[in-house]
């Protein structure tokens, strides 16, 4: 089971407060994170992947009931006050909720049967040799059974994704992983399973669902996982010069402070959902933690569509990597059920000691490029 630690999220929350813009939630995760936050301190995180005030828009919840959408506030109250009416209750709550739990477990049952018929014999052959990792830990509700074992669909997912980006990288080869925006840390924890040659980790995502990660990954690396507070104030945060397994999950701010090599850098369509001055920075900090003997990777993904009033374009995004990478578009040789995605890959440009002079810089001060 999950642990509840209230002073870790109290402690960031506080934290992030007296960062500067840089660093803290831009407007497609402002309100959200906030929500989070009240249902954590709700309802704890034992199981969150069924909460959908605390899941919804990065991990897998299903919402069933309507009325778990329309948070909190006096307003939101009284319309659920009126719900509780036992006429309302009975009459116009009860039967939709009804319709719509048949309705979900009859889709439930065509996509066993397509998941199956998609994946199965893929997902045998991928993992051939290897045992896929527990996907049920916080209760999620998106589940099948493949060839006898039950797995989460949102695992199945971030498994494509990776399967997808190892036919460009050799991921047996990689030692360091740098991902900005993971979740709740499902991707991280398959890459550390299937992939057991990486060694480091470092896992940034703002509060609080760098919170939930952070309790993910110790539910499973408990002696491995270093949190906020073991490295808050830290002037440099580094890993340790061996070969035990380290993950080290930190808050945006800290990552001016962080010391290391890597030789992945990793982000799957959170860089959409952030302001392009935070993108500037984790790139450049990617380019700076990927030495010239590494040659640094990267792999991106993209989902297409989303607001442009809320969201960045691909476009924009990748005009930002090729300062720093050599980044093409592939192919993805198996796709998503849900979601069609943009994959990009590449490697460290070669320094160039011209046009290092010349390159933008990020001022976390006034958020200005020089």
């Amino acid at each position: 089971m999950l642990r509840n630690e209230p002073e870790l999220l109290s402690t960031m929350m506080e934290d992030q407060a007296v960062q500067s813009d840089l660093y803290r939630p831009g407007p497609y995760w402002s309100e959200p994170s906030k929500r989070i936050r009240n249902a954590i301190e709700k309802d704890g995180i034992e199981n969150f992947r069924s909460n959908h005030a605390i899941s919804k828009g990065y991990a897998d919840s299903i919402l069933l009931d309507p009325l778990a959408s329309w948070g909190d506030g006096w307003k939101p109250g009284l319309l659920k006050r009126f719900t509780k009416i036992s006429f309302v209750e009975k009459v116009l709550i009860a039967p939709y909720l009804k319709a719509i739990q048949a309705h979900y477990n009859r889709m439930s049952c065509y996509r066993q049967y397509y998941y199956n018929r998609e994946f199965g014999d893929w997902l045998r052959q991928y993992v051939d040799g290897k045992t896929l990792p527990d996907t049920m830990a916080g209760a999620p509700q998106e589940c099948i059974e493949i060839k006898g074992v039950k797995i989460s669909i949102n695992y199945i997912t971030h498994l494509l994704r990776i399967y997808n980006f190892s036919k460009e990288i050799d991921l047996s080869s990689v030692r360091s992983v740098f991902e900005v925006g993971g979740g709740y840390g499902a991707n991280a924890h398959l890459l550390l399973h299937l992939y057991p040659n990486i060694k480091k980790y470092l896992y940034l995502d703002i509060p609080p669902i760098v919170y939930i990660a952070t309790q993910y990954l110790k539910h499973f690396y408990p002696s491995e996982t270093i949190d906020y507070l073991a490295t808050r104030g830290e002037d440099r945060i580094s890993f340790k010069d061996n070969d035990e397994r380290q993950i080290l999950a930190v808050c945006p701010w800290q990552i001016e402070n962080v010391e290391c090599n890597i030789d992945l850098f990793y982000n799957s369509a959170s860089f959409q959902e952030m302001e392009q001055e935070a993108i500037y920075n984790y790139l450049r900090f990617a380019d700076k933690f990927s030495t010239d003997e590494n040659k640094g990777n990267i792999c991106l993904a993209f989902y297409r569509g989303g607001d442009l009033k809320k969201t960045r374009s691909i476009d924009s995004i990748i005009s930002v990597a090729r300062k720093y990478y050599e980044v093409d578009r592939i192919n993805p040789e198996k796709e998503e059920l849900y979601t069609l995605l943009d994959y990009y890959t590449g490697s460290k440009k070669k320094a160039n000691p011209k046009k290092e002079e010349a390159r933008c810089t990020v001022h976390t001060k006034d958020m200005r490029y020089s």
